[in-house]
């Protein structure tokens, strides 16, 4: 593993891993009845995360350029590695999920009172803040995997849709500059390709998962679903993200391959 690849490899693991636990803040809506608020500091969370995914484009480009004047064609081990940060960060996200929520929630109350995201934002830095982190360190509680033998409830239709989802969302960045390796005289254009990528990755994010997550919170704030439903939904929601992990290790060729069908007939 190469200096560049260990580093894609980690902002790859903060990519994932902040926006696993964004989905904290959604629960920190629920338990407040602060969902707009919520709903607020969800958008900046993962905005963070997704901005980090710029990143990711010109360090593996780099990377690209010196394996293929170096005569490594179709190298595909550093991306298989670059994926399964992904999915160790979702499993280290999950388990700290329940950390998140005791301690967004103390941001969503704070939020509230000073009107003022700055002003929140300073507040992160004092000690304060730290032992207040300290005490909210929890374990997620086992009894938790129970819900999985529950299952009849969950529109298991619309947990598969998010993991094809999460799946393009993983690789789609990934896939344009693997295309690079398939057909090195379209390197420039399907390096080109991954700002197109990564926004239809977060348009479909924004049309298929988080309206059904927002419909969710509202139901329970209005007494239609009870807490108990949303925190087995939402169980199901962070397993589909991890599977979505894992299927991205089978869609990172195929979809590679589209991005240079796509370079070789429409941009000519």
């Amino acid at each position: 593993m190469t200096y560049n690849i260990l580093i894609i490899s980690l902002l790859t693991f903060l990519i994932h891993f902040v926006g696993t636990i964004a989905y904290a803040v959604r629960i920190v809506g629920i338990r407040t009845g602060k969902n707009a608020i919520s709903w607020a500091m969800f958008n900046i969370i993962s905005l963070f995360a997704r901005v980090a995914t710029t990143f990711q484009a010109p360090l593996l480009a780099k990377t690209i350029e010196n394996n293929i004047h170096l005569g490594k064609v179709n190298d595909v081990s550093d991306f298989r590695i670059i994926i399964f940060a992904a999915t160790l960060a979702t499993c280290v996200g999950a388990f700290a999920i329940p950390t998140a929520h005791r301690f967004l929630q103390k941001g969503v109350e704070s939020l509230y009172h000073h009107q003022s995201m700055t002003k929140v934002i300073w507040k992160i830095f004092r000690l304060k803040t730290f032992f207040h982190f300290w005490k909210s360190l929890t374990w997620p509680k086992l009894s938790n995997l129970s819900f999985f033998l529950k299952y009849r409830d969950i529109p298991l239709k619309i947990m598969f849709l998010q993991a094809i989802v999460n799946a393009v969302l993983t690789v789609s960045v990934l896939s344009c500059l693997y295309a690079g390796y398939l057909n090195p005289s379209l390197r420039s254009t399907t390096a080109s390709m991954t700002g197109v990528a990564n926004s239809v990755a977060v348009i479909l994010s924004l049309v298929f998962l988080d309206p059904n997550m927002a419909i969710l919170t509202d139901r329970v704030l209005a007494g239609k679903k009870t807490q108990a439903y949303f925190r087995k939904y939402f169980v199901f929601v962070v397993f589909s993200r991890l599977i979505g992990t894992i299927l991205g290790q089978l869609l990172l060729i195929p979809i590679a391959h589209f991005v240079i069908y796509i370079a070789e007939n429409l941009y000519v």
